[in-house]
């Protein structure tokens, strides 16, 4: 019983997380959040991450794929793959805002998968009269944002391997230029 972040941005700016893959996480009380940017502003650029909170066993914690947790953090999302279909009594939401972040600027995302079944796309707040938008479209309607992600299954190898299958995401993505 805990909280867990696979990758935790705390301060600075130029933050650039590129590749990682957040899986096979056990933790069966408390909460998880793939990736957690907690200074505003910074602009961090998270490409091609995938992110599988997929336990078969529930928990009882909050789930979380990529979260703010101050206000408009300005993030670059694109290529991600969140997933997180683990039974939880808590709250499950591929993107999290801030209580005080503006849906349509708080992240700059698109081109990514946002499968939450039993969950939501996203959320605004996280302890106090959040404010859920459960489908991919409720989202895009209210931020004009990830217009052209998808909510599909990835279809992973397995929960602990997730090399998604489903070929209907092939060639989904963006290309994006890796300067560094």
């Amino acid at each position: 019983t805990m909280t867990f972040r696979g990758i935790y941005l705390f301060n600075g700016v130029g933050h650039k997380v590129y590749n990682n893959v957040i899986t096979n996480i056990n933790l069966e009380a408390g909460n998880v959040t793939g990736i957690e940017v907690r200074t505003g502003a910074t602009a961090p650029e998270i490409y091609f991450n995938t992110i599988s909170i997929d336990k078969a066993a529930g928990t009882t914690g909050n789930l979380a794929g990529i979260a703010e947790s101050l206000t408009n953090t300005n993030s670059i999302l694109r290529n991600n793959t969140i997933s997180i279909s683990q039974p939880s009594i808590g709250m499950k939401s591929g993107l999290v805002l801030a209580t005080n972040s503006t849906p349509s600027s708080a992240f700059n995302s698109n081109y990514n998968i946002l499968h939450v079944p039993g969950g939501n796309a996203a959320q605004k707040g996280t302890l106090v009269n959040p404010i859920f938008y459960p489908t991919l479209s409720n989202w895009q309607g209210i931020s004009g944002q990830d217009a052209n992600s998808f909510d599909l299954d990835p279809e992973f190898v397995s929960a602990i391997l997730p090399q998604p299958t489903n070929l209907a995401l092939d060639n989904k993505g963006t290309p994006i230029t890796d300067i560094i």
